[in-house]
């Protein structure tokens, strides 16, 4: 992947979830002359003085394999990380058989956990976890969080709006790995923000774990398997594709592809907002009871569900909708929705309606 165009890769690098779920994920969904040139590439590498040492370490280093118990206790030399660290350490490996059935089989596989220091000393860990499966399709995904993030995404999970009734990644073979983005999160979970106190922390968060991640990743891969990487994707949703975004722009060599979900979200003004709907709401009597909630939701439909030139249940034009449906104004089955309202002050100063 190295010896890519990076213009040729960054557009290549968009948002082709069909790479993903609809490719069959086995070595045998690649064409024979890839495999045959695959194949090949390790052999040189194991045929060279020295292995393939050189370079990116996206090829083989013509090491033999490492089994799931020699990944144990693995280092990851400051060099192989393309952003600046203390490098990186294995701290836990273990066997895990396969187990599930159907479209949830989850395959034998070595679970490895590492850690990735950071510069500042005072800085937390990035804290990273590996999936690899002993049947290597010879492809990666990496998974990307959510919120603040602050914990480890499963690795054995779907990628955002999958396919329920088809085999996740690791089921098919990729080779899938996520990380906390460089600080545990408290009691707060996903919205702590205190790790944005200590400025490596925050650079860290805000993408330079993406990369820290991926190289760290990437060598411990090679590690396991000691050949070459065919094909690597990126996968998320809310702040994972925002994420996945800034991991196919930043560093569009290091993928081949992404699968980006719901991406744009100003995050402090939305975490405000829903406090302030979450303070006004909690005043007694505030929060509408069930019928009045199916009374409001009939109201909205006949007032909306049409605008899009359909009338199929749903609420499709919501810009169109915010301009023309007032619940302190709307109809139902034409008559008010509200027979009466009184007028009132929430905690912010703002006036909000509540049925009498």
């Amino acid at each position: 992947m190295g010896n890519s165009n990076a213009a040729l890769r960054a557009g290549y690098a968009v948002f082709v979830a069909a790479a993903l779920v609809g490719c069959g994920g086995g070595a045998a969904d690649e064409a024979t002359a890839t495999d045959t040139a695959v194949e090949a590439s390790a052999q040189a590498c194991d045929a060279a003085p020295g292995g393939c040492t050189g370079g990116d370490s996206d090829r083989s280093r013509g090491n033999r394999p490492k089994s799931c118990d020699q990944m144990v206790g693995l280092t990851v030399p400051t060099k192989e990380i393309g952003l600046p660290t203390r490098g990186a350490a294995v701290t836990a490996a273990a066997l895990v058989p396969a187990a599930g059935t159907g479209a949830r089989v989850i395959p034998e596989h070595c679970l490895v956990s590492g850690k990735i220091s950071p510069v500042d000393t005072t800085a937390p860990d990035i804290l990273f976890r590996l999936a690899l499966p002993t049947d290597w399709n010879a492809k990666i995904v990496m998974f990307g969080g959510g919120g603040f993030d602050g914990s480890i995404p499963s690795v054995a999970s779907n990628v955002p709006v999958g396919p329920t009734d088809q085999l996740l990644p690791l089921g098919r073979g990729y080779a899938t790995f996520a990380s906390d983005s460089g600080h545990q999160a408290g009691v707060l979970g996903s919205q702590d923000g205190l790790f944005l106190m200590n400025d490596e922390a925050l650079r860290n968060w805000g993408g330079e774990a993406l990369k820290k991640t991926r190289d760290a990743a990437v060598y411990l891969i090679n590690a396991r398997y000691s050949k070459p990487i065919r094909k690597a994707y990126f996968s998320g949703g809310s702040t994972g594709g925002r994420e996945a975004i800034q991991s196919i722009t930043r560093w569009p060599d290091d993928w081949d592809g992404a699968i980006v979900a719901y991406p744009a979200w100003n995050q402090a003004s939305a975490m405000l907002g829903g406090h302030r709907v979450n303070r006004a709401l909690a005043q007694p009597g505030a929060y509408p009871s069930v019928p009045k909630r199916a009374l409001l939701l009939k109201a909205s439909l006949q007032a909306c569900d049409g605008l899009d030139g359909v009338v199929d249940g749903l609420i499709n034009d919501q810009l169109h909708c915010n301009a023309v449906f007032d619940p302190a104004t709307a109809s139902v089955d034409g008559s008010p929705l509200r027979t009466s309202t009184t007028r009132r002050a929430t905690p912010m100063g703002r006036p909000a309606w509540r049925s009498q």
